[in-house]
């Protein structure tokens, strides 16, 4: 319900931030504020890459800095609705306890919008190619901008 709440809150100040005024001479006037998402879009990307390399060299915990490290990340997998950094963590650690179960991984971004300076929306595809069994599924990640690092607030994985 917080994070909810959170990002209710964000879109509405994003909304009103997007006009400002400015008075002169008594006469009110409307500037439109243009955000060029486009950078963000390549940090998110570089994200996205130190993460991909990090699986591969089976370093999970570099893997999570993509992640923001608190209780209230949201994560919903093939074992349902869990939060937190360390839980993920946990999870992902039993669910890939060696190198070889966690293979090579790479993304492929589908769709990123950018629902304002400090939020983006992304669904995307994940593969990983293993010695034994390959396993490819889809995602949907919310990213949220803190102290000017782009991390993963929620996560939607089903593959």
């Amino acid at each position: 319900m917080n994070t909810r709440f959170l990002l209710c809150f964000s879109l509405l100040l994003m909304i009103l931030s997007c006009t400002s005024t400015s008075e002169s001479d008594g006469i009110q006037s409307v500037e439109k504020v243009i955000y060029n998402p486009s950078q963000d879009f390549n940090a998110i990307k570089a994200v996205m890459s130190m993460q991909e390399e990090a699986w591969s060299a089976g370093d999970l915990e570099q893997f999570m800095t993509g992640y923001i490290n608190d209780e209230s990340l949201t994560f919903i997998g093939s074992r349902g609705l869990s939060y937190g950094w360390d839980t993920t963590l946990a999870n992902y650690k039993k669910g890939y306890p060696d190198k070889a179960a966690m293979g090579k991984l790479s993304f492929e971004v589908l769709e990123l919008k950018s629902l304002s300076p400090e939020f983006c929306y992304m669904i995307g595809k994940f593969y990983l190619t293993r010695d034994a069994e390959d396993l490819s599924g889809y995602f949907t990640l919310l990213w949220q901008k803190i102290e000017g690092e782009w991390k993963v607030i929620a996560d939607q994985t089903c593959g």
